[in-house]
C-alpha cells in the first residue's frame, strides 16, 4: 500500500483575505469523550494558526474560567441521541458572554458515527439567542467507536475509516474558506426533527443518562487491576475506587471514555466484551498514515 503523508498543519490558499496585522484570538472550546471531537478541534486549530490566530484549546471538563477578548469561538461536542451533549450549552451559559467578547463569532460542530446529527444546530441556536453571530455549523461523521443500542451496525472498514478522516479535513477547510471570505456556512437539517430529537435527549438526560454507567456497564474483576486510570479520566467524576472495586455514581454523562482508557480493557457493555478505540490516543494524521 502507498504511504500517505498528511501532516496536521495544512497550508490552504484562500480566495479571500483576512487582516492578520491586528492580533486575533480564537478558542477551540470542546468536550471529547473518546477523542474524535478533540481531533476535529485540532484540525481547526491548524487552519486558524495558518491565519495567524493565537489559538487556545479549552477542554470544558478541565477549565472553568470566564473567557474574555476572543474574536472567534469554535465549539464542539460528540453527539448523544442525535443532539449535542448538554454540558456544552451549560458551559457557554456560565463562561462565555457577548459582554466579555463583543467582537466574537461562533463556529459550532459535532461528531457522530451513524445516521444523522442535529447537535451543531442546537448549539448554533443557543449561542445565537445569546447574541453571538454564528458563521459556521457542521456535523462531522467520525470513525465509529461504539453503538450503544445498534448492535447491527458494522464497524468501519479500513478504506471507509481513512476516507472519513480525510473528509474531516475537507469539511473544516470548507468552513474556514467561508469564514475567511466573510460568508456563512450552515449544515442545515429538518427543523421539526431537530426539535423532536432535542426533547427526546432532554428527557433521557433527566432520567436515564446519569445512571447509564450503572445500568449498562460492568467491570470484569478478573481483569481490573484497580489502577484508577478510569477514575482519573472520567469527565464528570462519576467513578470511584472503593476497596479495589470500581463503583459508579449517578452523574454519568455517557461519554464512555472510561471504557476506552482502561489499560486492561476490563469494561463490558451490556455484559459483553468491548473493542477499544485507538483514536483516543492518536491524532488524525497518524491514524490516516497507519491505514495507508
Amino acid at each position: 500500500m502507498c504511504q500517505l503523508t498528511l501532516p496536521l498543519k495544512i497550508l490552504i490558499v484562500f480566495k479571500g483575505k483576512i487582516d492578520t496585522q491586528e492580533f486575533m484570538k480564537a478558542a477551540i472550546v470542546y468536550f471529547s469523550g473518546t477523542g474524535n471531537t478533540l481531533r476535529v478541534g485540532e484540525v481547526f486549530k491548524s487552519y486558524l494558526e495558518d491565519l495567524k490566530y493565537k489559538v487556545d484549546m479549552i477542554d470544558i471538563t478541565k477549565q472553568k474560567n470566564v473567557h474574555k477578548g476572543y474574536d472567534l469561538f469554535v465549539a464542539g461536542t460528540p453527539t448523544q441521541n442525535a443532539v449535542s451533549t448538554f454540558n456544552m450549552t451549560d458551559y457557554i451559559s456560565k463562561y462565555i458572554s457577548v459582554k466579555n467578547n463583543p467582537n466574537a463569532k461562533f463556529i459550532t460542530y459535532v461528531t457522530h458515527s451513524w445516521k444523522i446529527a442535529y447537535g451543531h444546530l442546537i448549539i448554533k441556536d443557543f449561542v445565537s439567542k445569546k447574541g453571538f453571530k454564528v458563521v459556521g455549523a457542521r456535523a462531522f461523521l467520525a470513525p465509529n467507536n461504539f453503538y450503544m443500542f445498534r448492535k447491527d451496525q458494522p464497524k468501519f472498514g479500513e478504506e471507509k475509516f481513512k476516507q472519513t478522516l480525510l473528509n474531516i479535513y475537507d469539511g473544516v477547510a470548507e468552513l474556514m474558506d467561508a469564514f475567511v471570505n466573510e460568508e456563512v456556512f450552515i449544515d442545515e437539517r429538518s427543523g421539526y426533527q431537530k426539535k423532536k430529537q432535542y426533547f427526546i435527549a432532554k428527557a433521557i438526560k433527566a432520567t436515564m443518562l446519569p445512571r447509564l454507567a450503572k445500568l449498562m456497564m460492568k467491570v470484569d474483576s478478573d481483569k481490573c487491576s484497580g489502577c484508577g486510570v478510569c477514575v482519573k479520566k472520567c469527565s464528570n467524576g462519576n467513578i470511584r475506587l472503593n476497596d479495589g472495586r470500581i463503583v459508579f455514581l449517578n452523574q454519568c454523562v455517557g461519554c464512555i471514555r472510561c471504557m476506552h482508557v482502561c489499560p486492561k480493557n476490563a469494561y463490558k457493555l451490556l455484559n459483553e466484551p468491548f473493542e477499544q478505540y485507538e483514536g483516543i490516543k492518536r491524532p488524525i494524521s497518524e491514524l490516516i498514515s497507519k491505514t495507508s
